[in-house]
């Protein structure tokens, strides 16, 4: 069963009366707010930022107004903005006295929740100082009225009476519940904490109504806590992996698919409000959601689908995180997760070895290490010689596939062609084009030989005449395979 938790304030301190604002019902939910007049220029999303501190928080202008079109809002309109809700500091006329706190700031009082899924309510209670108060009595009372559904399903050490009452006691040590035992995750309390799950079969309303005994009577003493139901599950998309296409942009697309369907019969349902925005981009890739843009907002076809495709604008290895919302008819969110899209590709590196001189015409050999430094194999690796001022002696070996963290080595035969010096270069290539090449420099040296010729200067017609020829190597080096050729006139 899925969990979610809810922290909430009970602040026990006598305040001084005042006027809230007008209310604005919808959906039995009771939200402070104020009005103001849209003037030119301005959008949901700059009202946000001007009022409620965020450009991503304009959803919560739909909580509280019915608006047809959220895209285009006319100047000289009003628009209800929400009240954001401001901790009371606490009163120092009462330094002992008990007060119940959230363990996480600015939780709301009400939340919304997928029925036959498990909702935590936690609560603190600490002195005037903030110093946390253990074994602090607080009571739990769901209240039954046209509409209500839900149950206490369990309590803080075994403090459920029944499924409507609990009884459960702040604790005086730090506690890990362990909500998930596949991975392990779980809740940390920390002293004073103390908690209650509750469930819902069927759509509804749930009251919860907490109380601490030990305050006086003369302060706030109880909190209320509404959590509404709804016949809705979900399924965000898993987190995929893809292989680079550099040559066809359209293979580097990851779709992205959000099915919402009803938790109670499993069937889709149409029209429900899904987006997905980038949070962050690893690696050396850009990325965009099909409309060119890093957010996007979809509702769900007939089967349930709210699919969006995010496509590499700059290919390479990377990965893409992205958050996916699903919110309710009042624009409230009431799910969402994290879905990861990499991108992965081959990375080839080649190293060569060669002597620093060679001989014109005389084979050397070079030793080639290659290595794929990236996240998907190098298939149909082959080399090839590079460099003009050589040729091969023997084909070069075949290399085939090389995994991620692979070394392979190999060994090739040339023949330099030119004097001086000279960059023998191989180059690697896999499959889809990806290359690397390397290069190793060297000096080649020049045969260095000497020929004299040794005979007569005159003869007569039809004589033989025997030229002794001197062949010399000045170089350092042998040189092999020297041919003569002799021109003699013929006038």
């Amino acid at each position: 069963m899925k969990r979610r938790i809810l922290a909430v304030s009970l602040l026990f301190l006598f305040l001084p009366a005042f006027s809230l604002p007008r209310i604005v019902k919808r959906e039995g939910v009771d939200i402070p707010t104020k009005v103001v007049i849209i003037k030119e220029g301005d959008t949901l999303r700059k009202l946000a930022e001007e009022y409620l501190g965020s450009r991503d928080r304009w959803r919560e202008f739909l909580k509280v107004n019915i608006i047809s079109n959220p895209e285009l809002i006319m100047p000289g309109e009003k628009l209800y903005v929400p009240i954001l809700p401001r901790k009371t500091p606490v009163s120092k006329d009462h330094p002992a006295m008990l007060i119940l706190q959230p363990t996480e700031d600015d939780t709301p009082e009400i939340d919304v929740n997928p029925v036959m899924t498990e909702h935590l309510i936690v609560v603190r209670a600490i002195d005037s100082k903030g110093n946390p108060v253990p074994n602090v009595r607080v009571e739990w009372v769901l209240s039954d009225f046209p509409g209500s559904t839900g149950d206490i399903v369990e309590a803080d050490d075994g403090g459920k009476i029944n499924n409507r009452y609990a009884v459960t006691y702040t604790n005086p040590s730090p506690l890990e519940l362990k909500r998930n035992p596949k991975d392990g995750k779980g809740l940390k309390l920390k002293p004073g904490d103390t908690w209650v799950g509750i469930s819902a079969t069927y759509p509804g309303q749930t009251r919860v109504t907490i109380i601490c005994p030990s305050i006086p009577m003369n302060l706030q003493r109880v909190v209320y806590v509404t959590c509404r139901w709804l016949d809705i599950a979900w399924e965000f998309p898993p987190d995929s992996t893809k292989t680079v296409n550099f040559s066809d942009s359209v293979q580097n697309t990851v779709k992205l698919r959000t099915k919402v369907f009803k938790a109670t019969d499993n069937s889709p349902i149409e029209g429900a409000e899904v987006s997905y925005s980038i949070l962050k981009i690893e690696g050396l890739i850009e990325a965009l959601f099909e409309n060119g843009e890093r957010e996007m907002i979809l509702q769900t076809d007939a089967n349930g689908i709210a699919e969006a495709a995010l496509k590499l604008t700059e290919p390479g290895m990377g990965r893409v995180i992205v958050r996916a919302e699903l919110f309710d008819p009042s624009g409230q969110v009431i799910g969402e997760g994290e879905v990861s899209a990499e991108w992965r590709a081959p990375q080839l590196k080649i190293s060569i070895r060669g002597p620093t001189r060679a001989n014109m015409m005389e084979e050397i050999k070079l030793q080639v290490e290659l290595s794929n430094s990236g996240t998907s194999p190098a298939r149909k690796v082959h080399l090839d010689l590079a460099s003009e001022g050589f040729k091969l002696v023997e084909p070069v070996p075949e290399i085939g596939e090389i995994a991620p963290g692979e070394k392979v080595k190999a060994s090739i035969k040339v023949l330099p062609l030119r004097a001086g010096t000279q960059r023998c270069a191989v180059s690697a290539t896999e499959a889809e084009g990806i290359q690397s090449i390397g290069e190793v420099s060297m000096e080649v040296i020049p045969p260095r030989l000497k020929l004299s010729v040794n005979g007569p200067e005159m003869t007569t017609p039809g004589s033989q005449v025997t030229y002794t020829l001197t062949l010399s190597n000045e170089g350092d080096r042998p040189v092999d395979g020297v041919e003569l050729k002799a021109h003699i006139p013929t006038d």
